[in-house]
């Protein structure tokens, strides 16, 4: 028999079952092809279309705000008119290679996820037909080892 602080199994179900009862169900959308989104549309129509995207599958106003800032950044360095299609790997991997000397690792890693976020959203929905972005890997991120302090600074 519990004494009176202990919750009985049965009493912690009840708690779990309400909880999960009170939550919210997450549905995750399929990714939908926007009307007259085409391989050849410039790049500034895709990162609209793109932002609406993630406003619908519910990501958090901050994400799509620092997304948004990112894209911005790329589409000025790309040009707002450029083809979708001529889009290429080498392209995104020089920008983010001049993106590295700007930012920290941490913010460069969030403009890694955001480029292949659009990309592999234009490649989900079969706006293109390969992923320039996947080839792309994340900044590696090593501290450096402690510096050893020798005997006479130890003593």
């Amino acid at each position: 028999m519990p004494t009176h602080n202990q919750v009985t199994p049965a009493q912690q179900l009840s708690l779990w079952q309400s909880w999960e009862d009170t939550a919210p169900p997450q549905v995750i959308q399929p990714a939908q092809r926007p009307a007259n989104l085409t391989a050849t549309s410039p790049l500034a129509r895709a990162m609209e279309e793109y932002l609406l995207s993630l406003q619908r599958t519910r990501h958090t106003e901050n994400t799509i705000r620092s997304f948004r800032g990112d894209l911005y950044l790329f589409m000025a360095q790309m040009g707002t008119n450029l083809p979708l299609s001529k889009v290429t790997s080498t392209q995104l991997q020089d920008t983010l290679a001049r993106w590295q000397t700007m930012c920290s690792f941490k913010t460069l890693n969030r403009r890694v996820t955001t480029l292949k976020g659009l990309f592999g959203w234009l490649w989900e929905t079969k706006i293109l037909a390969h992923n320039p972005a996947g080839p792309i890997v994340y900044a590696d991120v090593s501290s450096p080892l402690p510096q050893v302090l020798t005997a006479a600074e130890a003593a």
